[in-house]
């Protein structure tokens, strides 16, 4: 590798020596590399060797699709381990003898200056997967593993963004080690509430957001009301922001990963284009938006005004705990699993049927809401000695709900079969026998 200088800030955490630069992407995948390219870290990162075909996919269907579409693109740190270079030197300003510097840079002119690099093998001790996609992007007109083009109005400016880079210089193997192990091990991901919290180019977390009343859908131009209020009568919050699940006591309806499989399952239902950022990397346009925010806004109006338990919610979300209990009347309606075999079997309801907000929702107030009915024995709740037990969800108790709502003509034969069989398959696990389905509502 020939000898560059390039800008830098020192610094020191514990017995860490390490140089804050920046790069551009170009130059950046010109020198730096993956630690599995150097026979000399062989065994170094065999987990990422392991892994290396499924994180190929990951970064030519995500990071690289992202690099060439958003003009937001942004990274942070790749760290980059130095190993054995013929000179890794850093000059601070303060060895330039200029003998007045301005105020502000009083106390930096020690940390601030130039870092020269010469020689030896540089290799991304944390960033693998950004710097192959970089990498791809710059050098490539496909991409390599699944052969996908590569293409986007930002393609060619990519090469010119300005990275930022960690230089660490090789001290032992046990070292880098520790540190790689640490940096990963820490590197929490963020969860899929935050996720929905903060997407901004994911459509149906956008959509999420703006039936809950976290966002205003006047984002895009949509004035059609959200038909979640943020907060019930007495101050409590409609919707979980955290979590998948709701503790027994908890006066929320319903919880904001939930709603946002709802709105997935609905936009599919009703024909929507993608709107999920893993297929659509940036942000959907506005009219995308407005149109799948409207369509979600008017089944979840049909929802909490018409269906009873959750209208029975926003009149008394205090008896909520009390309503949960596995005998209560609508419990179903009021526990996640249940939720998402509800809504889940309601968007399928429409997707096959075509039937209106108002008549499927109609009809899933003539459904078996207590999870204490037969119909739910290992099916929703466990049987016999488990009845107790509320069981995780099931994809045959949505299809139950689909088959209730609009019966087995529309629900066809072959799906009716099915159904009956994985029915029967779930009972007898309890040894409970059946040999028929419930009656539908139609």
């Amino acid at each position: 590798m020939s000898t560059y200088t390039i800008p830098a800030i020192a610094g020191r955490m514990g017995s860490t020596k390490y140089y804050q630069a920046v790069m551009r992407a170009d130059e950046l995948v010109a020198t730096v590399h993956a630690a599995m390219d150097f026979p000399e870290f062989k065994n170094f990162m065999a987990h990422e060797q392991m892994q290396r075909k499924l994180s190929e996919e990951r970064v030519e269907k995500m990071i690289v699709p992202y690099l060439t579409n958003s003009v937001d693109r942004f990274f942070g740190s790749i760290i980059v381990l130095v190993f054995n270079p013929d000179e890794f030197t850093f000059e601070p300003m303060r060895s330039l003898g200029v003998p007045k510097l301005p105020n502000a840079y009083g106390g930096l002119e020690q940390r601030l200056g130039a870092l020269t690099i010469g020689g030896g093998m540089l290799f991304a001790l944390d960033g693998q997967h950004r710097l192959h996609a970089l990498r791809t992007v710059i050098n490539e007109t496909q991409t390599p593993h699944l052969g996908l083009p590569i293409d986007g109005p930002y393609k060619d400016d990519v090469r010119s963004d300005m990275l930022s880079v960690i230089f660490l210089e090789f001290e032992s193997t046990e070292k880098a080690r520790r540190i790689f192990n640490k940096v990963n091990r820490y590197a929490k991901p963020t969860s899929t509430s935050t996720n929905i919290l903060t997407s901004e180019d994911d459509g149906v977390f956008i959509i999420t957001r703006c039936v809950a009343s976290l966002d205003e859908p006047l984002g895009f131009y949509s004035y059609v009301a959200p038909p979640i209020p943020l907060k019930f009568n007495d101050g409590g919050p409609v919707v979980q922001l955290e979590g998948a699940s709701l503790e027994a006591k908890s006066t929320s309806l319903t919880t904001l990963e939930l709603l946002s499989e709802s709105i997935e399952s609905l936009c599919t239902a009703t024909g929507q284009p993608p709107l999920t950022e893993e297929k659509t990397i940036v942000r959907p346009d506005d009219l995308a938006l407005k149109t799948a925010y409207e369509v979600c806004a008017r089944w979840w109006s049909e929802l909490m005004v018409n269906f009873e338990p959750f209208a029975n919610a926003l009149r008394s979300p205090n008896r909520l705990p009390d309503w949960r209990a596995n005998e209560a009347l609508h419990s179903v309606a009021y526990r996640p699993n249940g939720q998402e075999a509800l809504l889940r079997g309601l968007a399928d309801a429409h997707s096959i049927s075509k039937m209106s907000p108002t008549t499927l929702v109609d009809r899933m107030n003539h459904l078996p809401l207590s999870l204490s009915d037969d119909v739910w024995d290992g099916i929703l709740l466990g049987g016999g000695d488990h009845r107790r037990r509320v069981l995780g969800f099931r994809p045959v108790a949505a299809n139950l709900v689909t088959y209730l709502l609009i019966g087995p003509d529309a629900f066809g034969a072959r799906r009716t079969q099915r159904l009956l069989d994985n029915y029967i398959e779930s009972k007898a696990k309890y040894n409970i026998v059946r040999r028929v389905l419930p009656k539908p509502v139609v």
